[in-house]
């Protein structure tokens, strides 16, 4: 049976030029079919390019791959308004992501206040930068673990580990699991605001 939540569920993508094509187009037609709105939030001035599309202006017998022009500086968004960030990864998107201390600071005051984020393979990277994420469990590429357990987190070998409001996915080979991770976490989300609903209904008579 297929699930279709309230259009009052929003999840955010951020994302910076050399973003991962694959897995945002997963994320999206996972999220979209059951209904959640979408947002993308990005530092860039103007066109955001994935990394395919990057690589195919150094080697244009590469192909294209995705532009993005629509979407919202962090400055001027509420990200408390977001049920859940999501960081799809590719690397030079990551590093630009983690060497921004509004981004960081953005990240870290959202996950204090109780938001959800997700990230998967080079996006775990921005979490090594945030304050918050301090004895967590989590994966990520195997690369960045000793990153992680320095900085007190407990690393695991897993394809895809959620703890605390915070899903974390190794690689992108894992990326239906860590989608399945999402859509279960917003289905608890719907749950309880459909409660909460509920509940002042009742009130209200």
């Amino acid at each position: 049976m297929k699930t279709t939540f309230r259009k009052d569920l929003k999840a955010a993508f951020l994302l910076a030029n050399g973003f991962h094509d694959d897995a945002l187009l997963h994320l999206k037609s996972v999220l979209e079919e059951i209904g959640v709105q979408l947002h993308v939030i990005s530092p860039e001035d103007q066109t955001i390019k994935s990394g395919e599309t990057l690589f195919s202006e150094l080697e244009p017998k590469h192909g294209t791959g995705l532009l993005i022009e629509e979407f919202d500086s962090p400055e001027k968004m509420l990200i408390s308004d977001y049920h859940i960030v999501i960081i799809p990864g590719g690397p030079f998107s990551s590093f630009k992501l983690m060497t921004n201390p509004w981004i960081i600071k953005l990240l870290d005051n959202y996950y204090q206040k109780g938001g959800v984020i997700a990230a998967m393979n080079h996006g775990t990277r921005i979490l090594l930068e945030m304050q918050q994420i301090r004895g967590k469990m989590l994966t990520s590429p195997t690369n960045f673990k000793d990153d992680f357990i320095e900085k007190e987190n407990t690393w695991l070998q897993s394809h895809v580990v959620d703890h605390e409001n915070l899903i974390t996915c190794q690689k992108n080979d894992y990326i239906q699991e860590f989608a399945d991770k999402i859509k279960h976490l917003l289905q608890i989300k719907e749950a309880q605001a459909s409660f909460a609903r509920k509940v002042n209904k009742i009130e209200d008579k």
